[in-house]
């Protein structure tokens, strides 16, 4: 058995360890993403312990922004660290709606045990979330070369750092916890 883990975490894996069973859970597996998916556990048929160590526990990050141009205060509200996605996201969303009046906001991104990459291009604000901070530097890269457009790379969160943080897309830096 092969083992793959998505840009958000995502486990993914082939059965048995043949081309088309590989090819089938990396495809499964990258969907939209700029880069391929990590193999993190490969497993013969001859291995007796079959269950990852405390690695395998997963922190989750998720953020969250205004939906809609409306209201929008150009700013990213990021909750990290949290045992849950649900936890992570409902931090996010009422972080947001707390700074912005009660605003309807919405996650847009979320990570489990990744990195959330803040960049900027052109006049619009992104995220994009991957495994480690350096694959989370190439995706945008990648991402930008493919649309054409210049970016600029931001802050980073990662999810296993505890805590809330407004990360605001025209200072380009990291605010403290919030």
């Amino acid at each position: 058995m092969v083992v793959f883990r998505s840009a958000r975490g995502v486990l993914f894996w082939a059965w048995t360890y043949d081309e088309e069973s590989i090819a089938t859970a990396q495809k499964a597996c990258r969907s939209d993403a700029f880069l391929p998916c990590e193999q993190v556990f490969k497993y013969g048929s001859g291995t007796r312990q079959h269950f990852p160590g405390s690695e395998a526990r997963k922190r989750y990050l998720a953020a969250a922004w205004v939906n809609g141009a409306e209201g929008y205060d150009g700013k990213l509200y990021i909750s990290s660290g949290e045992l849950t996605y649900a936890a992570a996201a409902d931090k996010a969303i009422n972080a947001c709606q707390i700074a912005t009046d009660g605003r309807e906001c919405a996650v847009i991104e979320f990570a489990a045990d990744g990195v959330l990459q803040a960049y900027r291009s052109n006049d619009e604000h992104g995220v994009l979330t991957e495994t480690t901070a350096a694959r989370a530097m190439k995706a945008v890269r990648g991402k930008c070369t493919k649309a054409r457009v210049k970016c600029t790379l931001q802050a980073q969160f990662d999810a296993r750092r505890t805590g809330q943080f407004v990360h605001d897309f025209t200072q380009g830096g990291k605010a403290g916890p919030g």
